[in-house]
């Protein structure tokens, strides 16, 4: 229970020199159940929001394999998983194991516009990485098609 400001998180995050936040997530989306994890989904939120910063780039998606949408090829599967949970995961579903830190950070949520607002903003940035997996599994398609009428 000691000051949000003062979380290692918070400090990396202010410090100028980050340029996004990465998420690292399953199939089940289970960090964006732990208000810690929703903590920092509200902190880049803030970020992103204020301007101060023009080269922070928002939250990433990533999984094992690496960042979702950042390369031509991988995630399809997790992706789809990953966006089928977000359609209905709602952050007020996340819970601390300390109270008064589930209190604090609830606080904080509605002090930035409530539960509502930070399902739309993760789902936002969902669709979007949504849409840049579409485009890249579409590429991959039309040159496997390409590769394999070769030698027609």
């Amino acid at each position: 229970g000691g000051d949000w400001r003062e979380s290692s998180f918070y400090r990396a995050l202010r410090s100028g020199l980050c340029r996004a936040t990465c998420m690292v997530l399953d199939a089940q989306a289970l960090p964006l159940t732990r208000s810690w994890c929703l903590f920092e989904v509200l902190q880049t939120y803030r970020l992103q929001e204020d301007k101060t910063t023009p080269f922070f780039q928002g939250l990433f998606f990533c999984t094992s394999d690496g960042v979702i949408g950042g390369s031509a090829h991988g995630c399809y599967d997790t992706t789809v998983a990953l966006a089928e949970r977000l359609a209905v995961l709602s952050v007020a579903e996340a819970n601390a194991s300390d109270p008064r830190d589930q209190e604090m950070i609830m606080t904080l949520v509605d002090e930035e516009g409530g539960i509502e607002s930070m399902n739309r903003f993760i789902r936002d940035r969902m669709l979007s990485t949504l849409k840049m997996v579409q485009s890249n599994f579409v590429k991959d398609m039309h040159q496997l098609e390409a590769r394999l009428g070769d030698d027609r």
